[in-house]
């Protein structure tokens, strides 16, 4: 689970220039989601009072949305249930291009877990299973 600088996806230490460059594009890619999406207004029509229940329950929910919609999903999930005390644990490919979603999830305040369909799946959904089981009951895929 990675909660601090992330390191390359076999588990070795990066090169300084490929972190300070990882540090620098999430840092920019954060702001870029708060300050673009900041300007959106959601209103939630239905549904909002099952995740409360599910809160006090301390059941699991699985949130899941498309690449396409990762701009705007990160935001919508660290505004509207991270800045709320949902605890949220995301899993992210342990590619390169993973790393800075990776990144940004932490900057957002989300746990990140590292897995994908073609490298790590099993031990990245092994990982959420863990982090439900201990109450961090809402897991991003």
């Amino acid at each position: 689970m990675s909660r601090g600088p992330a390191a390359a996806g076999d588990g070795e230490r990066l090169p300084w220039r490929r972190e300070l460059l990882h540090r620098v594009e999430s840092l920019l890619f954060t702001g870029l989601i708060r300050a673009i999406c900041g300007t959106c207004r959601v209103r939630v029509v239905a549904g909002g009072e099952h995740l409360a229940r599910l809160r006090e329950a301390g059941g699991v929910a699985v949130i899941a949305y498309w690449h396409d919609r990762l701009f705007l999903g990160s935001w919508l999930v660290s505004k509207r249930l991270i800045r709320r005390g949902y605890p949220v644990t995301a899993l992210v490919s342990p590619s390169r291009d993973g790393e800075l979603a990776a990144r940004t999830a932490m900057r957002l305040g989300a746990r990140v877990v590292r897995g994908s369909s073609s490298r790590g799946g099993s031990s990245g959904v092994r990982a959420l299973l863990r982090e439900a089981a201990a109450g961090r009951g809402l897991v991003v895929i």
